[in-house]
């Protein structure tokens, strides 16, 4: 029963079979007087493990964005410095060196 709701919390594709299969596991499950507890337990489970999981992947996600974005704010400022070393040293070499 357990592979067939993980491919549900990843949204894969279920066969008609495995799909007939979770329906009888979860009624044979109702039979037992512990069985639905120990099915909510084994799905809350599950299901906390697979946020986890999706919150980490989107932690990453975020992470190489903001690397992405501060590597472009360097590369900016990098060449505005480049720029205006540029711009004041020909100020500099136009002003003590005329061209007169």
């Amino acid at each position: 029963m357990r592979p067939i709701i993980l491919k549900l919390l990843k949204q894969e594709p279920v066969t008609q079979g495995e799909w007939q299969d979770l329906f009888y596991s979860v009624h044979v499950c109702l039979w037992d007087d512990k069985g639905p507890p120990k099915l909510r337990d084994a799905l809350q489970e599950d299901i906390m493990d697979f946020i986890k999981q999706a919150q980490l992947v989107r932690e990453k996600e975020f992470i190489y964005k903001l690397k992405s974005r501060l590597y472009l704010q360097y590369l900016f400022y990098m060449y505005l410095y480049v720029y205006i070393y540029i711009y004041i040293y020909i100020y500099i070499y136009i002003c003590f060196f005329p061209l007169d």
